[in-house]
């Protein structure tokens, strides 16, 4: 999963500057080709998916190829003619298909404790991305983008000669007689057809909506909000580390309560967080207190993401499953960010979108504690065991 950083927006966000004044870009100009990209390389998911179901390590081995060329021709790059080419690879490859691989991976490789298992990998990755995020910055003070990116291609590709030799294909242990658990599961067309699928697709697609403006625009709203631009690390601090305690809390609780109560708790905590930032305006204690909450209702939602769709769909489809519900979280990504701009332009601002979205929030966490999860995979194998 940290190898998708040279594809991501924090990712690419270290080289913005560098990357526009060196290609002659403007800003505006490198935004919406940056917006288009987002949401053309969400498109790669709906090829990603079905391949990871069919071979788990070659499809992750040659996507981790892949991307390491389109991060090795980003750093060559002259000029800004092919400049949308390569960055929807850069997309479509890595903020995408290289994220769902690595859940992919997780997700079909444990056949006990799974929720676990995506607790632990939730904080894992949280945890490198921060040792990762200051060590390239650093480096590329020292040697300029395009070196810094030939290395991360460099090291893209090393891990993918990893994958080659140390994954294992699920459907290769069922063919030597090993356990199939790995291999059953709800049929695709099936599990789009269930109630809570959409549940989770649309509350998780308001999630990341949301907390993509929040972090993208973090300074200028506890600005808005009436407080000092040092608040905003203190803020982002509180909120990684109660997120980092949320996920190993809720890798542990999955085991022992339904993922719909789960989910829905942790969507109206975060609609609670929504109605909380306007509310807190001037306040340190309650700005600290959103912050906790914030990062509480985020872990949860991120081990749900991660784990849930595995656990009520099981694994045969989990690749094209969660490869739709993907597809739309990058559309909730790149839209989000857009939406929380217009608000502020328009009125200096961020409130009307959390005003919005907040009721949003809380219904589909609603619809979750009421949903009974009967046209779900595990609800019916509950059931023919009984």
């Amino acid at each position: 999963m940290v190898a998708t950083l040279p594809g991501r927006t924090v990712g690419l966000g270290l080289i913005t500057e560098q990357l526009l004044v060196d290609l002659g870009v403007t800003r505006s100009s490198y935004a919406e080709l940056n917006l288009w990209a987002t949401f053309l390389g969400a498109l790669f998911l709906f090829g990603t998916g079905p391949a990871l179901d069919r071979s788990l390590r070659w499809t992750t081995t040659a996507v981790l190829a892949a991307f390491s060329g389109a991060v090795f021709w980003l750093a060559h790059l002259p000029g800004p003619g092919l400049l949308l080419t390569v960055l929807i690879l850069t997309r479509g490859l890595g903020q995408s298909s290289l994220s769902l691989s690595a859940v992919a991976i997780v997700g079909k490789s444990f056949k006990k404790k799974l929720s676990t298992a995506m607790g632990v990998f939730a904080v894992a990755t949280s945890l490198l991305f921060v040792a990762a995020i200051p060590s390239v910055d650093s480096l590329l003070g020292q040697l300029g983008w395009r070196k810094v990116w030939m290395i991360l291609a460099a090291v893209v590709l090393g891990i993918s000669l990893l994958v080659a030799f140390l994954i294992r294909d699920p459907q290769a242990q069922k063919s030597r007689g090993e356990d199939d658990q790995t291999t059953t599961g709800m049929p695709f067309r099936e599990a789009l057809r269930s109630t809570f699928f959409w549940v989770l697709t649309i509350g998780i697609g308001i999630y990341y909506f949301a907390f993509t403006g929040i972090t993208l625009f973090s300074e200028s709203l506890v600005v808005s909000l009436d407080f000092s631009r040092d608040i905003r690390n203190w803020f982002l601090a509180i909120m990684m580390f109660s997120g980092l305690a949320s996920n190993l809390c809720c890798g542990w609780l999955v085991q022992r309560v339904s993922v719909p109560n789960i989910f829905g708790g942790a969507m109206i905590i975060f609609a609670a967080c929504l109605i909380g930032f306007p509310v807190a305006s001037g306040s340190i204690g309650l700005i600290y207190a959103v912050a906790v909450a914030l990062g509480v209702g985020s872990g949860a939602v991120t081990v749900i993401f991660f784990a849930g769709f595995a656990d009520l769909f099981g694994k045969r489809h989990l690749g094209k499953i969660q490869g739709v519900a993907q597809a739309m979280t990058v559309a909730s990504s790149g839209t989000g960010p857009l939406f929380f701009a217009r608000s502020f332009e328009s009125s200096g601002s961020y409130s009307s979108v959390f005003f919005t979205l907040a009721p949003l929030a809380l219904l589909v966490g609603i619809w979750a504690l009421c949903h009974q999860r009967t046209d779900t995979f595990a609800a019916k194998r509950s059931n023919s065991t009984h």
